[in-house]
């Protein structure tokens, strides 16, 4: 068998392969199914697959096939080198304080709790000090 007779052989099995497709789609649209599917189908008979068994070409030109050099990079500047000012922390509100002042103090009398509940006792504490000071 030549290469011509496969090369025919395969363009007649490729043209079958894609009418069974095409009749898939056409029943699969009049039974209601998707036109995704048959634009899916349109791009894969669009894109002709590549025949393994036919040869990759080579160009003639013997500069194409050498790599390009590649450019060199620009050093990096190390972090520290860069001075960038540190900005300014905001001054901590009084509830922040209270709560830093409370919290060993909570800690130690409820062992075992959870963050979260130590938390919502500061804020206890917090809203029965703010109501005290508001009294007086």
């Amino acid at each position: 068998m030549t290469q011509q007779d496969k090369a025919e052989e395969i363009n007649l099995t490729n043209t079958e392969n894609l009418n069974n497709e095409v009749d898939d789609t056409v029943s699969a649209t009049q039974e209601g199914g998707k036109k995704t599917k048959a634009k899916k189908e349109k791009k894969a008979k669009e894109e002709p697959k590549e025949d393994a068994s036919e040869p990759e070409t080579v160009s003639a030109d013997p500069l194409e096939d050498t790599p390009k050099p590649k450019k060199e990079r620009k050093p990096k500047v190390a972090k520290e080198a860069k001075e960038q000012p540190k900005e300014k922390k905001r001054a901590p509100s009084a509830y922040n304080l209270f709560v830093k002042e409370i919290m060993p103090e909570l800690k130690k009398d409820n062992e075992g709790v959870a963050q979260r509940d130590l938390m919502k006792l500061a804020a206890e504490r917090w809203n029965a000090k703010k109501a005290a000071d508001a009294k007086q």
